[in-house]
């Protein structure tokens, strides 16, 4: 007999549990999950804005007065914020208080593009980005590349020149003229440079050529320098 009453009690207890547990998961599920932070990551922060990620998570059902935890579906939402040109990579997800947070990673161009009447970037990955809204991008000005093949020349180029300090500094377009041609700041100066091959040993004779033409204070009196010969520099003067 005692046995039986242990057992109804385990049975009770068991019973109790799992209503309240069951009462937990409904309470939280039922949970009203308010809108939090949007965290930018990365150097690029400039071409989409925090009220831009909030417009898109408000269209794709997060409500800015509380949102049910079961309606939220975070995979979804992050599948709407990759989708937007501007963004890399974006993380979602709910914090212990309740409130709904993003963190994203915008994407980085290299160098604006002219084809035409189209504008528009090329990112680091070499994928078309367009012209954002908010910001315009201090990076080279590309024209002639109206073919993939000359795209794909001109963005090894980009992607080099960003990477590079002093050609990061100096260079202000880059033309694709039967091979690329660079043009530089602050300088009526043409870079005839070839293919992007090789690019540090032409970067180093470009930086000699600058460095003596600084300290002879003639760089404003040529009009090309040619980088495309091994272990020399041509130069044209106006």
């Amino acid at each position: 007999m005692r046995v039986k009453r242990d057992v109804i009690k385990v049975l009770l207890l068991l019973l109790l549990i799992g209503a309240l547990l069951g009462f937990t998961i409904k309470r939280n599920d039922d949970r009203k999950i308010m809108l939090g932070t949007i965290e930018f990551t990365g150097d690029e922060n400039h071409y989409i804005t925090h009220d831009a990620v909030n417009k898109l998570l408000i269209q794709n059902g997060v409500d800015t007065t509380g949102t049910s935890k079961e309606t939220i579906d975070l995979n979804e939402l992050e599948k709407a914020l990759n989708s937007n040109k501007m963004i890399q990579e974006a993380q979602v997800f709910i914090t212990v208080n309740g409130r709904l947070e993003a963190k994203i990673e915008q994407r980085t161009p290299t160098a604006r593009v002219i084809v035409g009447d189209r504008h528009f970037y090329i990112d680091d990955q070499g994928k078309e980005m367009p012209l954002s809204p908010y910001y315009s991008a201090r990076v080279p000005i590309v024209r002639g590349a109206d073919s993939p093949k000359a795209m794909q020349e001109v963005y090894q180029m980009a992607k080099a020149v960003q990477q590079n300090d002093f050609m990061r500094q100096n260079v202000v377009g880059i033309t694709f003229n039967d091979g690329l041609e660079l043009q530089m700041r602050d300088r009526d100066l043409v870079v005839l440079f070839g293919k992007a091959e090789q690019f540090d040993e032409k970067v180093n004779k470009l930086k000699a050529f600058y460095k003596k033409g600084l300290k002879d204070n003639a760089l404003n009196s040529y009009r090309t320098v040619n980088l495309k010969y091994n272990k020399q520099v041509v130069c044209t003067k106006k």
